[in-house]
Formats: C-alpha cells, structure tokens, sequence
C-alpha cells in the first residue's frame, strides 16, 4: 500500500472511531478520498469490524438512488 492509501486509511480509521460511520460524500469533502470502499476493504483485512449499511433515498430531482454507510463496530485483536 502506498503513502496516499496509508494516509487515507488512517484518516477514515479516526473518522469512524471519533463519529462512528462515514460515507463516500465525508470522504471525499473531509479527506480528498475518492476510493472510499478500498480504504474500508484495507481496514477490514488488518482487524476493523465495519459494518455497511446502504441507504436508500432520491437525488434532487427525485430519481432513486443508493449508496453506502460505513459504521464502525469495534476494534478485533
């Protein structure tokens, strides 16, 4: 894993652990994280316990649409 991913990785690690969940749209405004479920993915296989929640709702011309909710659980040692 490179620098920027470690760095990002990090970052989203605190995030979760300080607000308890994170979307793409927190990631990318917050962090300039455009590869949010990579990150999630990378903190998953070193021990995190995140669990996805999809959220269902419309744009803002009322066309349907659905994205990710990360929400962290605790830390598995």
């Amino acid at each position: 894993m490179n620098k920027r991913n470690e760095s990002h990785g990090r970052k989203i690690m605190e995030h979760l652990m300080k607000y308890g969940s994170i979307t793409a749209d927190d990631a990318i405004e917050k962090y300039r994280c455009y590869r949010l479920s990579a990150r999630i993915f990378d903190l998953r296989s070193v021990g995190m316990e995140i669990e996805t929640e999809m959220i269902y709702s419309t744009d803002d011309e009322g066309n349907p649409m659905k994205y990710a909710k990360y929400k962290y659980s605790k830390k598995v040692s």
